[in-house]
Parts: C-alpha cells; sequence; structure tokens
C-alpha cells in the first residue's frame, strides 16, 4: 500500500494536478493581495508571483501560501522600484488614453491621431515587453542596480527575439481568452502567463547566467571588487 502510494505522489499525473492546484491557490493570494491593497502590492505581488512559480519549475521546496509573503519581503527593495515605475507607467497610460478620447470626442478622427494611437501603441507593447523580461530573469541580475536590470532586460528582449514574440503572443492569446471567458481566466491568467513564459525561457535563462559566470571569470574582471575598494580607501 505504502509503495503504490509513493508511486502514486511521483507520477506525472499526480505533479501536473499539484502545479495546476498550486498555480490556481498562489493566483489567488496574489489577486486578493492586489485588490485588498488597492493594486499597492500589484508590482510587488507580481515579482513573488514568479519567483514562487520559478520554484515550483525548478523543485524547490516552497509553499504555495507562505513562499509567496517571503519573496515580497526579501526582495521588497527591488519591488517597490518597480512599483513607482509600473504605477507611473499606468497612469501615463491613462492619462494619453484620456486625451485622445477628449480629441476624438471633441475634434473627431484624422490622420494625426491615428499616428498618434500607433505610437502610443507602440510605447505600450515595447514597455510590457521589457516589463515581461524584468520580471522573468529577475533572479539571473537581481544583485544588479534597479537601473541596470531595466538594461538588461531590454537587451534580453532585442537580442532573444523569439523569446519576446512568444510572450506577444501568448499576451496576445490570454487577452484573447479572458475576453471569451470572463469568469474562468482570471483565476489563473497571472500565474499560467508566468508559468508558460517561465517555461520558455528557462534555457536562456541558464545560457545568461553562464555567460555571466565566464564573464566574471575573465581575468580583468576577477579582482575588480579588490582593486575598486582599495582605490577607495587610497582617496
Amino acid at each position: 500500500m505504502s509503495s503504490n502510494f509513493e508511486r502514486k505522489t511521483t507520477s506525472k499525473w499526480y505533479w501536473s494536478l499539484k502545479i495546476i492546484v498550486d498555480l490556481v491557490i498562489v493566483n489567488f493570494i496574489f489577486t486578493l493581495v492586489s485588490i485588498l491593497s488597492l493594486l499597492v502590492l500589484f508590482f510587488p505581488g507580481l515579482v513573488a508571483l514568479t519567483t514562487t512559480i520559478n520554484k515550483m519549475l525548478s523543485d524547490e521546496e516552497y509553499n504555495p501560501f507562505t513562499t509567496f509573503f517571503e519573496e515580497i519581503k526579501h526582495q521588497w527593495s527591488f519591488m517597490w522600484r518597480l512599483e513607482v515605475l509600473g504605477m507611473s507607467f499606468l497612469l501615463l497610460v491613462g492619462g494619453v488614453a484620456y486625451g485622445y478620447y477628449a480629441y476624438i470626442y471633441n475634434i473627431g478622427y484624422d490622420w494625426m491621431i491615428w499616428i498618434a494611437i500607433i505610437v502610443a501603441s507602440v510605447f505600450v507593447l515595447v514597455s510590457i515587453i521589457i516589463f515581461l523580461h524584468l520580471l522573468i530573469f529577475n533572479e539571473y541580475f537581481k544583485d544588479d542596480t534597479f537601473k541596470m536590470m531595466i538594461k538588461k532586460a531590454s537587451l534580453i528582449a532585442r537580442r532573444k527575439l523569439w523569446i519576446t514574440l512568444l510572450f506577444v503572443a501568448f499576451l496576445i492569446a490570454i487577452g484573447i481568452t479572458s475576453f471569451l471567458l470572463p469568469y474562468i481566466i482570471p483565476f489563473i491568467s497571472f500565474s499560467l502567463l508566468i508559468l508558460v513564459n517561465l517555461a520558455i525561457s528557462r534555457k536562456t535563462y541558464s545560457q545568461l547566467a553562464l555567460e555571466e559566470e565566464e564573464r566574471a571569470l575573465l581575468p580583468e574582471n576577477l579582482f575588480l571588487p579588490e582593486i575598486k575598494k582599495e582605490g577607495e580607501n587610497n582617496d
């Protein structure tokens, strides 16, 4: 009986079912925390959600109830910067959208407004892509400064174009499915989006981490922290 139970708990079906249940749980926690905090913890919650799901895929020890809040505590210095940047972006998009609405309502459509809409749409799409890379590859460059993290996310988005296109395609698919099934998808949409994006980018993440390790071991970089520290002391 015991061996039969162990065999079932180590099977792919059990693992898949556990992942699905945990995704629903952690997505519910994220949604509840975001709503109760009046969206103050929306972007920090996305970071915690990403880290928790990454632990799921890496077979690390985690608990969907506690790991989420532990990650908010551990990564808060990065999260509050992301929250300020994300909320500023949302306010900017909201202000621009209201300006377009007022222009169209009072003046109507013309070729200038269509150009402005296209430019704004491209800006929003590029910003979302960089934000997704910032989330997905957070573990890779979390020790960098916030500005450098954004630069690296932008560089990865440009160099790994096939991953970027897959991100966009799946984001569009989630949007369409949410429109068709508005009462079901919201319960798993965020966690499902992050799960698929993490699964897509895992190989790329490993390559980037290896390249970073090799770069750090170059002779000109090997003792850089010690040299910098000595130079500061001499000053």
